[in-house]
């Protein structure tokens, strides 16, 4: 395929080497800022994979009241507007790792292949993410009031999002353990 022959090349070793030490440096960032904001808002972080995957209008209202009492929906509203900045860096980490990854097997392997696969999740799944914030951002709009229809929107977006995220760590873990078996080995 034409893409992976592009991807084998581009972005170069060294690029993509630097891709990556982004991707963990604004991860850091932009993840720390997003829930200072969203912790001092009074929402439950723990529940926030919860919110994104209810798939209810109730559900998502019973968890905004709270911000609605205590005044403090803008304040989440910023942490959700920092998740832009949070999409870019997990988007480039998925990415560049997984090339890094595929590029370190034989190029006729199955983990060389799927590992450009999984480089193209760190595209798709930023992209699932930013329509879900459009979503999330709406709902606030009007926070107790909202049309249900909002929140399974949103869901709706998100469930693929956590795959494609959760399928890329998943194999990550298994490559890197595959890689460092090899190397003890030899």
């Amino acid at each position: 395929m034409k893409l992976f022959e592009l991807l084998a090349e581009k972005p170069s070793s060294r690029l993509t080497k630097i891709l990556l030490l982004i991707g963990i440096a604004l991860i850091v960032i932009t993840y720390s800022i997003l829930n200072f904001f969203i912790t001092i808002s009074g929402f439950d972080s723990n529940s926030l994979v919860y919110s994104e995957l209810c798939f209810s209008g109730p559900i998502l209202k019973s968890m905004y009241v709270v911000l609605v009492v205590q005044g403090t929906v803008d304040l989440y509203r910023i942490g959700q507007l920092w998740d832009y900045g949070f999409m870019v860096a997990y988007g480039l980490l998925i990415f560049s790792l997984a090339l890094i990854i595929a590029r370190a097997f034989e190029e006729d392997s199955f983990w060389h292949e799927s590992g450009y696969v999984i480089s193209l999740f760190g595209i798709a799944a930023p992209l699932l993410d930013v329509f879900e914030n459009v979503f999330i951002l709406l709902t606030l709009t009007n926070p107790l009031g909202f049309p249900d229809w909002l929140a399974v929107a949103q869901s709706a977006v998100s469930l693929p999002k956590w795959i494609l995220i959760l399928t890329a760590l998943i194999w990550a873990l298994v490559t890197a353990v595959i890689l460092l078996i090899r190397k003890l080995r030899k």
